[in-house]
């Protein structure tokens, strides 16, 4: 700023995580309410973590997203509040039973002798998993009494998608939450792409819907078995 006398002053302001790609978001609402997110980027500009601060319980959220070695994203693991209440990058909060940072490396895709993809347990000392375990921090604090409810996710706290081997981005299966809805458990989600044949287009729409070959068929069978064509 300058003075009355010309004198310029200069006030140096600290950079927020200088060598990451980020970006801030604020909403503001009435009575002085506000939510705050920042989200980080890798060197592709591809979403890698997302950070809100809880302003009922003054903790930070943090969500990760896991890309494949193609940059799909094939892991979403769920937001969990962790004992702290900064908006900055938290490295390696999701790690493996090793202790390093989750990433594709723990994530086994298809090959020759597998035809499922499958994840690796998530450690329970810190992030999501920790959260969604008996050894979460908040567990015997009685202000954060809600937790005690919190289900176990016993190490698979996200979902995991596996794409089609076709380079189209189209699923195959997709995983859900804990261990009993992960990929070749029998209760992920499945779909199936097809094409129409002439006479369901006719009967289901009439002939005026036209030639079957305009019409694409996709099949979701869902984790309780029950199929939906569209």
């Amino acid at each position: 700023y300058q003075d009355d006398d010309d004198h310029i002053a200069c006030t140096y302001i600290t950079h927020h995580n200088e060598n990451l790609n980020w970006q801030y978001t604020g909403s503001f609402a009435e009575q002085g309410k506000r939510k705050e997110v920042i989200t980080y980027f890798d060197a592709t500009m591809r979403n890698r973590e997302m950070i809100t601060i809880s302003n009922t319980e003054d903790k930070a959220i943090v969500a990760e997203t896991v890309y494949d070695i193609m940059g799909r994203a094939t892991m979403n693991v769920l937001p969990a509040p962790i004992d702290d209440n900064k908006l900055q990058f938290y490295s390696a909060i999701n790690k493996n039973s090793s202790g390093d940072a989750y990433s594709h490396s723990d994530i086994a895709f298809p090959n020759g002798s597998t035809c499922n993809v499958s994840a690796a347990v998530m450690s329970n000392l810190s992030g999501a998993s920790q959260y969604y375990s008996a050894n979460n921090p908040f567990i015997n604090n009685p202000s954060y009494y809600f937790t005690r409810y919190v289900p176990n996710a016993e190490g698979y706290p996200f979902s995991v998608t596996e794409y089609t081997a076709d380079n189209t981005g189209r699923i195959r299966r997709q995983g859900s939450v804990g261990q009993t809805f992960q990929p070749g458990s029998g209760h992920e989600t499945r779909y199936y792409y097809a094409k129409p044949s002439q006479r369901d287009i006719d009967r289901l729409f009439g002939v005026e819907a036209g030639n079957a070959s305009h019409y694409l068929k996709n099949i979701v069978v869902d984790p309780n078995g029950q199929i939906s064509v569209s």
